[in-house]
Order: structure tokens, then C-alpha cells, then sequence
């Protein structure tokens, strides 16, 4: 998986700067926070996890506010935003309700399902393509995620006991 997304992203000198660095970054603690949410208490909902994660993640934006150049927003631009915040609570309740009933192994592969709508928004919004090492890239991360999924599920074959007859 790891050398699928070298390949996608095919760090160099001149890639490697501080928003690739904050990409990584937030895929790392997405991951710690995808973990971490199997160990929150039943007593606190989803939607309290979801209202903290996303105040964080707010006050995180705030902070690096300075660093963006900032101009009014149109109102396409700002319905678009809107949605965009509203879609991301949404899909934070969602995978957070996820790894929270189910199982790590099983609800982590369903995370690729992103590969496939970034690919059609970057051609519809973007005009972009992949080309093939980046699709030889994008066949990696999605065999490793679905080699995981098998091999997880063959352990759990394994030591759950079959039932008595």
C-alpha cells in the first residue's frame, strides 16, 4: 500500500514542501483518530465525538488561517464551502459510528471507496488524469487494502469455533 501511494504521489525535491507534508500529516492522524475512536467510552455518543473531532479540526484550521491568502468568498464559492462542511460532519458521523460498532479490519477498506470519486471529480473539476504509474500506484493501495480484508477475515475463520451439531 505504502509503495501505491509513493508512486501516486512520487515525492521529490519539488513536491516535497510544507502541504504535502500536511497531507501525510492528516492521513496519520485520521488513522490514530479511526483507532482511538474504538476505545471512547459507549456512554459518549457518536455525535459528541463527531462535535469534538470537528471543533478540533476547526480551531486546527483557525490556527493556520494566517498562512492562507484570504479573499471574500462568492456565493457559489460559499454554498460549495457550506456544503463541503456539511458533507464532512456527515461522513464523520458515519465513519466514526463505523469503527465504533464495527470491526477495524473490516470498516478500513471501505476508506479506498475515496480513490474512485477523487479520480471523477479530478476529471470533471480538474481535467486531470492519471497516468500509469499512477494507476499502477492506485491498483496497489486498493490490492493491499482488499488483501487485508481477505487475510482478516480468514484469521477470524480461523479462531472463531465452528458451531456444535
Amino acid at each position: 500500500g505504502f509503495v501505491g501511494v509513493t508512486l501516486v504521489a512520487r515525492p521529490g525535491a519539488d513536491g516535497l514542501n510544507p502541504w504535502a507534508l500536511s497531507a501525510l500529516a492528516v492521513a496519520l492522524l485520521v488513522a490514530v483518530r479511526d483507532m482511538l475512536t474504538r476505545f471512547v467510552p459507549t456512554e459518549i455518543s457518536t455525535s459528541t465525538i463527531t462535535l469534538m473531532t470537528t471543533t478540533v479540526a476547526g480551531v486546527a484550521g483557525l490556527l493556520l488561517a494566517p498562512f492562507e491568502t484570504w479573499g471574500t468568498p462568492t456565493p457559489k464559492t460559499a454554498a460549495l464551502a457550506a456544503a463541503a462542511a456539511v458533507l464532512s460532519v456527515i461522513g464523520n458521523i458515519l465513519i466514526i459510528h463505523a469503527f465504533r460498532v464495527g470491526e477495524a479490519s473490516f470498516v478500513s477498506p471501505f476508506r479506498y471507496t475515496v480513490i474512485p470519486f477523487s479520480l471523477i471529480w479530478g476529471f470533471l473539476g480538474f481535467g486531470e488524469r492519471p497516468d500509469g504509474l499512477a494507476l499502477v500506484g492506485i491498483a496497489l493501495i486498493v490490492g493491499a487494502g482488499l488483501y487485508t480484508l481477505r487475510r482478516e477475515r480468514a484469521r477470524r475463520a480461523e479462531t472463531t469455533p465452528a458451531p456444535e451439531r
